[in-house]
């Protein structure tokens, strides 16, 4: 399957949406989203749900009114992903970059890496979302590589600020977690540069050439990890 070149005017909830897919490529598409349906939210870019692998996902243009791309093994149609690479975001003033979502379903091998703009609730989020205390979100071999973005404000239907730049949900176990090349000058809200929630844990997380900036009345913090992390590692950050 290639879907490319084309770009998606106002959907009623996604723009894009896939299961059960293997060897796909979605590229070169731009999202025109002027309105809602009738609200502001629900309306994702690219949702891929279970059963999907060997899949590229590059040059999106425009911003949504929910994730640009979602990346959700446990929402409607449940199955595991594998071997996912997003490339290339450019989106100002959007709800976030990238949702990846697991509450028992593995989501893994998946490569985020330039993404550039500005995003009202997270940039790149790795999430349970919904399901039980007994269940536990699974994710495996993430990298993210290459953001130069910040927070924004929200719209009328969805306050902004309200979740860390970049966020590991409570009820998440992530096996190895690579973040690098990230450069965020912050001037609209506090939130962390990277959270890991209380709850989640992280085995083998590796950060490498992390830059902050805010130009905020208070702190903006860099790393809260809140979650158990073991095998840490990290090189190049630098918060001012």
């Amino acid at each position: 399957l290639t879907l490319r070149g084309v770009t998606i005017r106002n959907p009623v909830t996604y723009g894009v949406q896939l299961a059960y897919t293997e060897d796909f490529t979605l590229r070169d598409i731009a999202f025109d989203y002027t309105e809602g349906s009738p609200k502001l939210w629900n309306m994702d870019g690219i949702h891929v749900e279970g059963h999907c692998k060997n899949g590229l996902i590059a040059n999106l243009k425009g911003a949504c009114h929910d994730d640009l791309v979602a990346i959700t093994s446990d929402d409607g149609l449940y199955g595991p992903i594998r071997n996912i690479v997003v490339d290339g975001i450019w989106a100002e003033h959007c709800h976030s970059a990238v949702r990846l979502l697991s509450h028992g379903v593995p989501v893994e091998n998946i490569r985020i890496s330039n993404v550039f703009g500005s995003f009202y609730t997270y940039c790149v989020g790795l999430t349970k979302y919904h399901g039980g205390p007994e269940e536990r979100g699974v994710m495996r071999n993430i990298t993210l590589d290459g953001i130069s973005a910040c927070a924004c404000e929200g719209t009328k239907d969805v306050g902004g600020g309200g979740f860390p730049f970049l966020w590991v949900q409570s009820g998440l176990d992530v096996e190895e977690l690579r973040i690098a090349n990230v450069f965020r000058e912050e001037r609209t809200f506090p939130t962390p540069m990277l959270k890991v929630d209380a709850g989640a844990s992280v085995r083998g997380l590796s950060l490498t050439g992390l830059y902050q900036k805010g130009f905020l009345d208070v702190p903006v913090p860099q790393l809260v990890l809140e979650g158990e992390v073991t095998g840490l590692l990290q090189s190049g950050l630098r918060n001012e």
